[in-house]
């Protein structure tokens, strides 16, 4: 339970995105933040207690011809590393100041372990047929389970609509504030869909029920 696990799990709340939100993210960033009800907000394929999903065909300088493995895939979008607070360990996140970023990836420490990069920022890793940089690694974040070690993970840009949405909530205001000023607004801009939401840090504990109750 004490493992570390990369990033900051206080304070993290998590909840279903749509196209609505998605269309309308920066309004809802901008009335949200200057409420002081958040610090940071994000998307992303899910929350980082059970949010990626896996992808071959990555390719890398000195890669064995022979090899075949699945990496964790994550795709999020600007602003995630800063809402989820994980530790950049060399190089820099993604970036609007940077158009070329729709092309960039950040590793994981075990993935750059696993490709034997001595030097990652700045090497090229294809995907296919598509060439990719990496600009940043960061400390290993634990998506899967806490039994297992972390899987080598690679962090893409997406600007598509992803499945959630990541909200720091500023440790300023209290939680159940918070949580109404949230709901008000993503009503606003989404009416029909039901507001729900969970905690990233109660959604982990929940990782050892079996054992505790044992």
């Amino acid at each position: 339970k004490n493992r570390p696990v990369g990033y900051e799990r206080d304070n993290l709340l998590a909840t279903s995105s749509s196209d609505a939100i998605h269309q309308h993210f920066d309004a809802i960033k901008q009335e949200l933040v200057s409420s002081g009800t958040i610090s940071d907000i994000a998307e992303a394929a899910g929350s980082p207690t059970d949010g990626s999903g896996s992808s071959s065909g990555f390719s890398w300088k000195g890669k064995d011809p022979n090899l075949s493995i699945d990496f964790s895939f994550v795709q999020v979008s600007y602003d995630y590393g800063k809402t989820i607070d994980w530790h950049l360990k060399q190089g820099r996140d993604f970036s609007r100041q940077f158009a070329t970023d729709s092309l960039a990836l950040i590793l994981n420490e075990s993935a750059v372990k696993f490709m034997g990069l001595s030097n990652p920022v700045g090497e090229t890793i294809r995907w296919f047929d598509q060439a990719f940089t990496v600009i940043g690694v960061v400390d290993d974040v634990l998506i899967q389970s806490p039994y297992q070690p972390v899987q080598p993970t690679i962090f893409t840009l997406s600007t598509n609509s992803n499945g959630t949405v990541l909200l720091r909530i500023n440790p300023a205001s209290s939680a159940a504030t918070a949580i109404s000023r949230i709901e008000n607004v993503f009503k606003k801009f989404n009416p029909q869909q039901p507001f729900s939401y969970s905690f990233v840090n109660e959604e982990y504990a929940k990782k050892f029920t079996s054992e505790e109750r044992i």
